[in-house]
């Protein structure tokens, strides 16, 4: 029989083996998880305005601040991404995707950094199968590859902490501003890194690596950053205001929204409850732990408790005074948690780990199984194509679609490719002047010379509240129908508006307010 070797050396790679075996499969593992169904929903709105900007002319997106709020470098990449696998559903969300695997063995470093082996294998597997990782790792926007890239910043930094060597220092501050030209959130990950050398690291150097971001990071601040946010007009905002309930729905979407309005209230208690645990006690935990590490040590702790707390609490404060409020925008300081809960999952013992690990895996079960019912996606391929179908079925070929919002045009361009053509329409004001009646009316007759007519609706922030477009159309063509998908609406006249099904439109339910069609 084969003995274990007593040789330290062996033994330790027999460990390190292990060690990669067991990260390759997490690896593995986050793949598949990323990569299922990735393309079976319909790209939303954002998304689509992902695939819109990626295709400008590099020159036009670094010169022109082509999508407000957003810096260009992500769509630079996305662009090359997208000439090398195509442009379909799943090209454009492979790219997050990818960002999303690569960050499982990035977080297993700094984990292993902070707290050893097993503390970041289970950083790794938590971050593997976080619900909200998942969603944000199959959406075509820029917030899984900033984390991605703020997480490999913030591992450097780790290591330059330890060793005081200049890559580390200046590696932490490029990365730290390849995530800044991603998306502006990632500010947060140097506004960490900056509190932590403060409190527990300081390093000439780090003055230096501090030095290189700023610099690398100015064209930024003077091309794209200061012409919007820095000016008062200089940017719409349209995200709002941070409250009590926003932050409730953070903790929920944390964990897949295990929970929503829909449930018994009695659930919904027991959900709230467990979410709370869950946020709360393992930072009480950490922070009653960091108080007492030893600064010799490099007070993982607290370098982790400010991966999470740092940004949370200066993108609330700026999110109290203008309104910039989206849970997502904090998804470069998820990590933070994560390693605080593999601290907590690999150093407490007997009673608490079993009461925290049984109360997650609750949470990210009712999360996956939320997941199809509360994470559905705005249904435009399916719109179009029901749209494409019912204008074939027309005698007349001559068909146009009218978009309410101007932004609606991004998804409707991506799955219709110009068939059927668009037009926008005005906004309804109240009350109407007469010119707006005039441009409404004259809309309305040019329509009706179509064989078929759509209208298409959003949601939410509606161009034309009180149906003014449907009102006059109706009563020029006769009845159409209505059809409800995910995220729009959409009124249907003339020769195919029967083929694409749903309820009648006619003069008198829209006269009399009939909310079906809200």
């Amino acid at each position: 029989m084969l003995k274990p070797s007593n040789h330290p050396a062996e033994n330790r790679e027999d460990r390190a083996s292990l060690e990669w075996a067991l990260i390759a499969g997490l690896i593995v593992v986050a793949a598949a998880l990323r990569f299922w169904r990735i393309g079976v929903e319909s790209l939303w709105l954002d998304e689509a305005a992902s695939w819109s900007f990626a295709r400008l002319p590099v020159a036009e997106l670094l010169t022109r601040n082509a999508d407000p709020g957003n810096p260009p470098l992500y769509y630079l990449a996305l662009g090359q991404w997208l000439a090398l696998f195509g442009d379909s559903e799943i090209a454009l969300r492979s790219f997050s995707a990818v960002a999303g695997v690569l960050s499982v063995p990035v977080i297993y470093l700094l984990g292993r950094e902070l707290f050893g082996r097993r503390a970041g294998a289970l950083a790794a597997l938590l971050l593997a199968f976080s619900p909200i990782h998942l969603f944000y790792s199959q959406e075509a926007r820029q917030y899984t590859p900033a984390m991605f890239l703020g997480l490999v910043s913030a591992w450097l930094f780790m290591r330059a902490v330890k060793t005081d060597r200049w890559a580390h220092w200046l590696g932490a501050a490029f990365f730290a501003a390849l995530a800044f030209y991603i998306h502006y959130s990632a500010m947060l990950i140097p506004a960490f890194q900056g509190a932590y050398a403060l409190v527990a690291a300081r390093r000439w150097r780090a003055v230096g690596a501090a030095a290189l971001f700023g610099l690398l990071c100015l064209p930024g601040v003077v091309l794209y950053l200061a012409p919007t946010f820095l000016l008062r007009d200089g940017y719409q905002f349209w995200q709002g205001h941070v409250t009590p309930g926003a932050l409730a729905r953070m903790v929920n979407k944390l964990f897949g929204k295990p929970t929503s309005a829909s449930d018994p209230p009695e659930i919904q208690a027991a959900c709230a409850l467990l979410l709370g645990i869950a946020a709360v006690y393992p930072l009480w935990l950490a922070g009653r732990s960091a108080k007492r590490e030893d600064t010799d040590g490099g007070r993982p702790l607290l370098f982790s408790l400010l991966y999470l707390l740092v940004p949370m609490v200066l993108f609330i404060g700026l999110a109290l005074m203008k309104p910039v409020w989206q849970e997502r925008y904090l998804l470069v300081a998820l990590p933070g948690y994560l390693l605080v809960l593999a601290w907590v999952l690999t150093r407490q013992q007997g009673a608490r780990r079993v009461l925290l690990a049984t109360i997650l895996v609750l949470l990210h079960a009712g999360g996956m199984k939320a997941a199809t019912r509360e994470w559905q996606k705005e249904e435009w391929r399916e719109a179009v194509r029901m749209m494409q179908t019912a204008a074939r079925s027309a005698r007349n070929p001559d068909t146009e679609v009218f978009l309410t919002m101007p932004f609606l045009h991004l998804p409707f361009d991506y799955y219709s490719r110009g068939n059927p053509p668009r037009t926008g329409c005005p906004r309804g004001r109240a009350p109407l002047t007469p010119a707006d009646t005039a441009e409404l009316d004259a809309l309305a007759r040019r329509a009706a010379q179509r064989g078929t007519i759509f209208v298409i609706h959003g949601v939410a922030g509606d161009g034309d509240p009180d149906l003014l477009l449907v009102r006059r159309l109706a009563a020029i063509k006769g009845t159409g129908t209505f059809r409800r998908f995910v995220g729009m609406r959409v009124f249907a006249f003339g020769e195919g508006a029967p083929a694409l099904g749903g309820i009648p439109v006619t003069p008198s339910s829209l006269a009399a307010g009939d909310d079906r069609y809200r």
